[in-house]
C-alpha cells in the first residue's frame, strides 16, 4: 500500500496521480458529513421535552415549572352591537337612564380610537366608515399589519377611481403637463415684465 504510484503523472500541471487525488477526495468528504453533523447535532433529551412541554414550561431540578403568560390571562368577551342596543333599550325601558347613558358614554368613547398619524385622509375617512360598519374590522384596519394596509389601499384607490369617473381627477399626459409649465413660465416671465 506505500508503495509509489505506478501511474504516469504530468508534473508540469500536477504531482500527484489524478486517481490518488480523487480517493483522498472521497475520503476526505466522506468525513465531513460525519464532522459537521457532530456539530450541528440536537440533543436528544432537548429535543424531547420541546415536544412534551409547552413554550412556557421549565424543566429545573426535577420539577416542571410553568411561567404565567400574558395569553392565558382571563380576558372579557366583547359584546357585539346588535346585544348592546337591545341591552341599552331593555335599560331605557326599566327607567335606569343613568347606566343606559354610561353605557352610551362608553361606546362613545370607543369609537374615539386614536389613528395613526402616518395615515392619509383618504385612509382615515376609510378606517371611520368601516368602524361605523363593524367596529372589529375597523380595529383590524388600524393595526400595522400588511393584510390591513392593502385593504386600506384598496378602499381608498376605489375612491379615487369614483373622483375620476366624475371628473374631480384629471390625467395628464407628459406632452400636455410640459405644454402646462410652459405656458405658466411664459406668463410669470410677463407679470415681471410688466
Amino acid at each position: 500500500m506505500n508503495e509509489p504510484c505506478r501511474s504516469f503523472v504530468n508534473k508540469s500541471s500536477c504531482e500527484f496521480c489524478v486517481y490518488h487525488i480523487q480517493r483522498e477526495y472521497k475520503k476526505m468528504s466522506s468525513k465531513r458529513a460525519v464532522i459537521q453533523s457532530s456539530f450541528s447535532r440536537v440533543d436528544p433529551k432537548q429535543r424531547l421535552q420541546e415536544r412534551v412541554l409547552g413554550k412556557d414550561q421549565v424543566f429545573y431540578g426535577g420539577q416542571l415549572y410553568t411561567s404565567p403568560s400574558l395569553s392565558s390571562a382571563p380576558k372579557q368577551p366583547k359584546q357585539a352591537r346588535p346585544n348592546r342596543s337591545k341591552d341599552l333599550a331593555t335599560l331605557n325601558s326599566l327607567k335606569i337612564k343613568g347606566v343606559a347613558e354610561e353605557l352610551k358614554a362608553k361606546d362613545k368613547v370607543k369609537v374615539d380610537i386614536p389613528i395613526p398619524k402616518h395615515f392619509s385622509e383618504g385612509e382615515v375617512s376609510a378606517v371611520k366608515e368601516v368602524m361605523q360598519k363593524n367596529e372589529q374590522l375597523g380595529e383590524k384596519l388600524l393595526a400595522p399589519t400588511p393584510g390591513a394596509r392593502h385593504f386600506l389601499k384598496y378602499m381608498v384607490k376605489e375612491d379615487t377611481d369614483k373622483k375620476v369617473a366624475a371628473g374631480a381627477i384629471r390625467h395628464v399626459s407628459a406632452k400636455e403637463l410640459l405644454a402646462m409649465t410652459h405656458e405658466g413660465i411664459l406668463a410669470r416671465k410677463r407679470q415681471v415684465s410688466l
